[in-house]
């Protein structure tokens, strides 16, 4: 067997050929290779203090291809690499993760050498981009960024060569802009680079090399065939930062989940863009997710639509051709603004109620889901003729026996189905429809009454309902569960739904003297409740210390307080008007 050691070219390792002899062996399949062998050994902390004799007896012991006869070369391998670890500049491959083009030194770096590094960034020439790649090889561990971003020195030293040399020097700026990325990836390390104002810098860097990008485009359709192979090189080098529309992109959707940023997206050609590719129908998830976040803001809805609603109409025709999700999700969050883009949706209407009722009870979940989103956008429409639409699709029904299937997974859908009961409740018409449902809207209300916004929403549909006078006189008879549900709720540690039902409370109280009344004692139990309970609590104790003879003869009864003939303790004297008679 022959054996030959050699050291790896980049990393600390031992690199063990060997070669099977076998007895039918021909030259070809020498050539072929195809009985040649190697095996790669690892030397973990691998430094200056290793005893290379003792280690050359341990690899020999654990790798049996090595003979005992081997032993001085491989002696010699492992001083070589001994030596090598203290060489700063090692042999040339690529580091960078987004461009293979872009070369960089595969340099060793040591937690301990920090100090050396920083005072490398102070030096002049290349001892700078030296020390960077030292510390960028060092932030590609994320165990060394906690001990990295507190010192302080490194991080203002780092900091100050960027700020002053990132036009002099591109790969330095490069490197130092990698180190400040690896540290922004967490969360906890954005505090100290904000301090430093590295966002800031990093911006100006991407906007000045844009700009001297297209000024060396125009400079290379002028230049000659040699001048114009240098800029093309120079060109190639800045690739990193400025043709990765992919990442611009994400980008772009992490700004649209902040408010500030979503409503700069309206002075921009971004939402036309954004527009543009969607419609192509080769539009990523990315693109309509930016979308969607977009249309938050009232104005990069109504730039959506259009001025005479050509975009809704285009969207709405994505959503019937090609059923997708993410497009409905974007008409819903549009169709959440009041204004002018309310009318643009009143042609649609039929079609949309018609997908959501059909594909919103669906079995295939993607089909249930569009189904929701087009409920839930066709909800919000106000300005609807739902009269008609409950007269064509029949809506009242299909609400009715989709409320009654009682499925944790139908939940969400009832949800909507409610909240656009309260947008159709405000017309009478549609609000006579509505009542006969009300078995069904308070058993819901019974059901979820631990769900804060089904609560909200049914609160909200009661309100509608009531607010119609020839409705309420039928919703709130004397004995009139919906009027016990209301009071059972107005003291609900939800202020949302406290505010719902003192809202409709008032409104019940000013259709029905007998149920203010109701109302108005149920409130003094309640903000006199600690007082009557110890009225009642000094009342029995005191005629428990009685005797027979001793009660009096009209024993106290507390509902007595709550009596419509109730005496506030003063009345009128009907023989003279000036004398008063205390009771």
């Amino acid at each position: 067997m022959n054996v030959s050691i050699d050291a790896h070219p980049l990393d600390q390792a031992v690199i063990v050929r060997y070669q099977i002899n076998s007895s039918n062996q021909t030259e070809e399949s020498v050539e072929n290779r195809q009985n040649t062998y190697q095996k790669v050994i690892n030397l973990k902390d691998f430094n200056d203090k290793v005893d290379i004799a003792a280690l050359a007896n341990l690899i020999i012991e654990k790798c049996a291809v090595i003979p005992p006869t081997s032993h001085q070369e491989l002696e010699q391998v492992l001083y070589y690499l001994q030596k090598r670890q203290n060489q700063t500049n090692g042999r040339s491959r690529s580091a960078s993760s987004t461009s293979s083009d872009r070369p960089t030194s595969a340099v060793r770096a040591d937690i301990e050498k920090v100090e050396e590094y920083i005072e490398s960034l102070y030096e002049e020439g290349g001892e700078k981009n030296k020390g960077a790649l030292c510390v960028l090889e060092l932030t590609k561990n994320p165990t060394n960024l906690p001990v990295l971003i507190e010192n302080e020195i490194l991080i203002g030293a780092l900091a100050r060569v960027f700020r002053e040399d990132w036009k002099k020097n591109f790969d330095l700026a490069t490197n130092i802009i990698r180190i400040f990325a690896n540290f922004s990836f967490y969360e906890q390390f954005q505090s100290t680079l904000s301090h430093h104002k590295i966002g800031v810098l990093t911006m100006q860097a991407v906007e000045y090399e844009l700009k001297r990008c297209e000024l060396w485009s125009q400079e290379l359709r002028k230049a000659d065939e040699a001048h114009a192979k240098k800029i093309k090189i120079t060109l190639r080098k800045q690739a990193i930062l400025l043709t990765d529309d992919q990442k611009a992109l994400n980008l772009l959707y992490q700004l649209s989940i902040n408010d500030d940023a979503k409503a700069m997206l309206t002075f921009t050609d971004a939402i036309q863009l954004l527009m543009r590719d969607l419609l192509s129908g080769n539009a990523s998830d990315v693109t309509k997710a930016v979308l969607l976040n977009a249309c938050v803001e009232k104005r990069n809805s109504q730039l959506v639509c259009g001025n005479n609603g050509q975009g809704l109409d285009l969207l709405m025709d994505a959503i019937f051709e090609g059923k997708d999700l993410l497009i409905a999700k974007i008409v819903r969050t549009i169709a959440a603004h009041d204004g002018p883009t309310q009318e643009m949706f009143l042609k649609w209407m039929d079609k949309f109620v018609s997908l959501g009722m059909k594909c919103s009870t669906e079995s295939a979940e993607d089909q249930a889901a569009l189904g929701l989103e087009c409920i839930a956008a066709a909800a919000q429409i106000k300005i609807a003729d739902w009269t008609k639409l409950n007269n064509t699709h029949h809506l009242a029904k299909w609400m009715h026996e989709t409320l009654m299937k009682n499925s944790r997974d139908l939940h969400p859908l009832h949800l909507q189905i409610v909240i656009m009961c309260g947008t159709m409740a405000p017309q009478l018409d549609s609000a006579k429809a509505l009542t006969r449902l009300l078995e069904t809207f308070l058993q819901l209300l019974h059901n979820m009454q631990e769900d804060d916004e089904f609560v909200c929403q049914l609160l909200y549909l009661f309100i509608q309902l009531l607010r119609h006078k020839e409705l309420s006189d039928i919703l709130m008879g004397d004995n009139s569960i919906l009027g016990a549900y209301v009071i059972d709720l107005m003291h609900d540690k939800n202020t949302a739904i406290r505010e719902m039902c003192d809202h409709a409370l008032t409104i019940i109280g000013e259709h029905s003297q007998e149920w203010a009344r109701k109302i108005a004692a149920e409130r003094f139990r309640w903000h006199n409740g600690q007082w009557l309970e110890m009225v009642e609590m000094g009342g029995a104790s005191g005629a428990s210390g009685m005797s027979d003879e001793q009660q009096p003869e009209d024993d106290y009864e507390a509902d007595v307080l709550f009596d419509d003939d109730f005496n506030d303790g003063f009345e009128q004297n009907d023989n003279d008007n000036d004398e008063v008679a205390l009771f």
